[in-house]
């Protein structure tokens, strides 16, 4: 979710203390915001950090650039290309020798063209936005990265934005960002604005909820209700286009 149960409440007040209400109708704002955005694949958002794994078909033969949905991208565990989904036996790509990385915006480069065909690229990634409240709720955050400090590995440090692991021992005036022999990405937050439009957004619906009406599913496991999406604010559409992918 783009914002939590606590935050709803510390925001709005939650007299009837509907928890499991509330979070149903922030999970169902999320991902209208992340489609709204075109942060989806499928149909599945793909704001919020997770491991994925997409598959692409390239056409025509001479495309050289693909673009990751879910981004920034953290982390890439594998690219590799084959025919025939013969993936026991396909290619893995290196970076910087075969293709580079963009990691804000999630476009890939080739080095050269990538195997034309249906779905011959397997990308296996890490990509997407970390929620505001992973770390502690005593709103732990690591502390900002200082030129000329030293780091021990497994120190963190916080910089524009992103969290890194620092890998190795390191004292040195390079940030982290272009010192990849020291430092690893390993959370790019989620922007204070899109909280707050998922806040907005949910506030409204909540407010509505006696006029859009409660909608109730049934499964194996029994039965779960949540509130039903409405149109998003002006502003909230403002906020999240800001958001769409930047060409080139």
């Amino acid at each position: 979710m783009l914002a939590t149960w606590e935050r709803f409440k510390a925001r709005f007040g939650n007299a009837d203390g509907d928890k499991t209400g509330v979070e149903s109708l922030l999970d169902a704002v999320s991902a209208d915001l992340a489609r709204y955005a075109g942060r989806a694949r499928g149909g599945t958002p793909c704001m919020e950090k997770g491991e994925r794994v997409h598959f692409f078909s390239i056409r025509p033969a001479a495309a050289r650039y693909l673009w990751l949905p879910a981004y920034p991208v953290v982390s890439i565990s594998e690219i590799s290309e084959a025919l025939y989904n013969e993936w026991d036996d396909a290619t893995a790509l290196v970076e910087g020798d075969d293709y580079m990385l963009d990691a804000g915006t999630g476009r890939l480069t080739r080095i050269g063209a990538w195997l034309p065909g249906a779905r011959t690229v397997r990308v296996i990634y890490t990509g997407g936005y970390t929620g505001p409240d992973t770390f502690d709720a005593a709103g732990w955050m690591p502390d900002a990265w200082a030129s000329g400090t030293a780091y021990e590995a497994d120190d963190t440090a916080f910089l524009d934005g992103v969290v890194y692991l620092c890998t190795g021992d390191v004292t040195g005036s390079t940030p982290p960002a272009a010192d990849a022999d020291h430092w690893e990405r390993r959370d790019v937050l989620l922007p204070d604005d899109v909280v707050e439009a998922c806040l907005a957004q949910a506030g409204f619906q909540w407010n509505r909820r006696s006029r859009i009406g409660l909608v109730g599913e049934g499964g194996a496991g029994g039965s779960i209700s949540h509130y039903a999406r409405d149109e998003l604010l002006p502003g909230v559409k403002q906020t999240m286009a800001s958001y769409r992918r930047r060409m080139g």
